[in-house]
């Protein structure tokens, strides 16, 4: 994947973020990712320690967290207090997250924080807890002045499709 975003695009800044299932891999991983790289001026690797991550983009503030430590409503606050001065700079900010497998978007006081659907397929737990969700990706595409301008969704059944 890196390497495909190379072929686009003169820099690539790389987050691992870490999930639920992986909290102690991430952290090795994106390590590891960072020490491979560490040559190649064109790729950054965001190796934080907390699971907050920040890009800033202009005036454009892209955050992530995966959602499994703090619930949506919580995280607007928790980036303006831990990214202040990158908050200051901005005018236009998203945060993504994943975790819970569905869909969601809420507009808050300087801020809009996406919840992404979910690629994986409805295991056990899911089936057994009734939740059902639809699978998809998204890729979203920010201008450094005028923060997210285009929205793209791919579902599992369109790359099978493709083959």
């Amino acid at each position: 994947m890196v390497a495909m975003a190379l072929a686009k695009h003169e820099t690539v800044h790389l987050v691992i973020a870490e999930g639920n299932h992986d909290e102690e891999s991430a952290g090795w991983l994106a390590d590891l990712f960072a020490v491979h790289y560490e040559q190649d001026d064109r790729i950054t690797v965001n190796n934080a320690s907390l699971p907050f991550y920040v890009v800033e983009w202009g005036q454009t503030m892209i955050g992530i967290h995966h959602g499994h430590k703090v619930k949506n409503e919580n995280l607007p606050l928790l980036f303006a207090a831990q990214y202040a001065a990158i908050w200051g700079r901005t005018i236009r900010r998203e945060i993504h997250c994943g975790h819970r497998h569905h869909r969601d978007e809420k507009e808050y006081n300087g801020v809009t924080v996406i919840q992404h659907p979910t690629l994986s397929a409805r295991d056990a737990y899911a089936a057994r807890g009734g939740w059902i969700a639809d699978r998809a990706a998204w890729s979203v595409t920010y201008h450094k002045l005028f923060g997210a301008v285009g929205r793209v969704m791919v579902t599992p059944e369109m790359c099978a499709k493709l083959n």
